[in-house]
């Protein structure tokens, strides 16, 4: 027996029986498998009578070589035994007999799908008291998200000190991204300033942003006095242009209040130089922003339909392989987007799906 099969799979929209090829062992450090599995992507056909798509419950034996276990799905059944004797034996044949420890021979049997991913999930570290810290942790998020005033978001911030540690910053940033790639600009803007303001008032904000940041290659620009005054001390057109690109949150109404607040200011004062530098910097703004928001939605777009394809295939890390070039910041967003949304909406196994499919991503893009 082979880790994958041809065997009869039944429709169960129209109940059609067709043969199809199926993956029965899965490596723990096959992490695109491993996704696949997890979100239940796994093995998904189409039945050729009715054209519905569907995952066949078969039986599955997950190992992992790194912590010496090993976890057999095998739904109740007469077959049972003799099924998780199949896989047994297809495992021991495809492992050096050092590797081959008593646990990985004698796997843990378990009996729904659901109840194997929570055991996966567990071994990763994802217990059910993680997933309590990670839904509290977004509770938090809400509650100072929903503060009525500044002095009330700070007293908030002050009493959860402790909680505001690089896990909270972590989440918040994701927020930050999912907004900026669903195209809510002002969303994505309050959450920069929120960002600011808690990193100003916890004890581990500066640090926690600071490092994130550097991990995913971002250059915050933190107020709208900061990013006016980089553009102008910027006079080529590439640098504005990039400036543009990392600022575009801050650059709304009020940024162009400042901006002509500036001019008004500047004339007034007889300064005609600064003044000049100022009105160039205004009229070239709409057309800065505008290119880069074209470039930004076409790499996004690009990204959206990389990830969709990705997750919607049964051999994810086959997508990932033939789509390196592909694998850019605009695709890292479109992960980041969809893994927030995820645990938002309190579904932890694709969210950690999706992780995963992020970790292989990052090692295709490590240099050989």
């Amino acid at each position: 027996m082979s880790s994958h099969q041809d065997g009869p799979v039944r429709c169960p929209k129209c109940g059609h029986q067709s043969v199809s090829t199926v993956r029965q062992i899965i490596a723990a450090h096959d992490l695109a498998i491993k996704a696949a599995f997890i979100q239940g992507r796994l093995n998904r056909v189409q039945c050729p009578e009715c054209k519905a798509s569907f995952t066949p419950t078969v039986p599955t034996l997950y190992y992992d070589l790194e912590q010496a276990f090993a976890y057999v799905f095998a739904p109740a059944g007469p077959d049972r035994a003799a099924n998780v004797r199949e896989l047994v034996a297809a495992l021991k044949h495809s492992l050096p007999p050092e590797q081959l420890t008593p646990s990985l021979a004698h796997p843990n049997r378990f009996a729904t799908r659901e109840s194997i991913i929570q055991a996966i999930l567990a071994a990763d570290g994802i217990t059910p008291e993680v997933q309590r810290t990670q839904a509290a942790r977004g509770k938090l998020l809400d509650e100072l998200l929903q503060s009525p005033s500044e002095e009330a978001l700070r007293a908030k911030a002050t009493a959860h000190d402790a909680d505001l540690d690089p896990a909270f910053f972590e989440l918040l940033t994701a927020h930050m991204q999912a907004a900026h790639m669903e195209g809510d600009q002002d969303r994505a803007q309050t959450l920069l300033a929120f960002r600011t303001f808690l990193g100003q008032h916890s004890s581990q904000g500066r640090a926690a942003i600071a490092a994130i940041d550097t991990r995913l290659g971002l250059e915050v620009i933190q107020s709208r006095e900061e990013l006016l005054a980089q553009l102008l001390q910027t006079t080529d057109a590439d640098a504005r242009a990039a400036l543009v690109a990392r600022g575009h949150v801050l650059i709304d109404q009020s940024f162009f209040q400042l901006l002509d607040a500036s001019i008004d200011q500047a004339a007034h004062a007889g300064d005609v130089s600064a003044a000049h530098a100022l009105y160039v910097l205004r009229a070239a703004l709409p057309g800065l922003m505008a290119e880069q928001e074209a470039q930004t939605r076409a790499a996004l777009d690009r990204a959206a339909a990389l990830f969709s394809q990705i997750v919607s295939s049964p051999q994810p890390d086959q997508v990932l392989e033939q789509n390196r070039a592909g694998i850019d910041e605009a695709f890292f967003v479109v992960l980041g987007a969809n893994i927030e949304r995820a645990r938002r909406q309190g579904q932890q196994e694709p969210a950690r799906a999706l992780e995963l499919i992020g970790q292989l991503a990052r090692t295709m893009r490590q240099p050989a």
